[in-house]
């Protein structure tokens, strides 16, 4: 039985060192499989991978360039155009391409042209018609001329705004502690700023306005001042007297 049992374990011990040197002769097949391959790719790399990006490179490089002179210049900006002005004189300032050749259009007309500085700043001054002025520009240089700007609308008012007072009337007599805070209504141009004795009040879109105001005993002026959006003032005074 001890006979038996000894060659048992020298057959196993001899069937698992063949598998272990077939284990180690696979893994060095593979090992050199891969080495193999890690040096054919190496190659390639070299051969044809690695002049290829730079022949892609050196492609891009030869793109020809735009040129600046062949593209149109910038279109004209302005800077910060006033809606409306109570002269006739508008000093108007902008941007575009340095040296650019810039047309200034009012109201459909070209008006004047003025060059861009070296760089691109320019200023020019118009002289405003009554009423609504609308400006726009466009730039050139040589043959390359942009696209037409942006229009914007100025509004010259040389004319004082009118102002009417519907509530109290000239030299009116209030009597009556109940009324001592009296409404006082009126109406002047749209989009004009009204102030009761330096009080500024609301006023609607369509300029009519209204306000309570508190009276003293005895006389009272009621000094109302308007202003209009291009800078126009009027003034007018209403006198009331008011006894409880």
């Amino acid at each position: 039985m001890t006979e038996h049992t000894s060659q048992y374990q020298r057959a196993t011990r001899l069937t698992t060192s063949r598998r272990v040197k077939h284990e180690e002769k696979v893994a060095l097949r593979q090992t050199l499989l891969f080495g193999l391959a890690g040096v054919i790719l190496m190659i390639l790399s070299i051969l044809v991978i690695i002049p290829g990006i730079i022949r892609f490179i050196g492609g891009m490089s030869d793109i020809p360039e735009v040129a600046e002179d062949s593209l149109p210049p910038q279109i004209p900006q302005f800077s910060a155009p006033v809606a409306a002005t109570s002269s006739a004189s508008l000093q108007i300032n902008g941007f575009t391409t340095p040296k650019a050749q810039v047309y200034i259009i009012m109201n459909g007309a070209e008006e004047k042209v003025v060059e861009a500085d070296d760089s691109g700043n320019f200023s020019t001054e118009l002289q405003l018609e009554q009423g609504e002025n609308r400006i726009a520009a466009y730039a050139k240089n040589g043959e390359l001329e942009s696209e037409l700007s942006r229009e914007f609308l100025t509004i010259f008012d040389n004319q004082k705004p009118e102002v009417e007072i519907t509530e109290p009337t000239e030299n009116q007599s209030i009597q009556g502690k109940a009324n001592q805070n009296f409404t006082v209504k009126g109406k002047t141009k749209p989009g004009s700023r009204v102030y009761l004795n330096d009080r500024l009040i609301f006023t609607q879109a369509d300029g009519t306005f209204s306000s309570s105001h508190r009276l003293e005993n005895g006389s009272n002026s009621l000094s109302f001042k308007v202003i209009d959006l291009a800078g126009n003032e009027a003034e007018k005074v209403v006198t009331v007297s008011f006894q409880e």
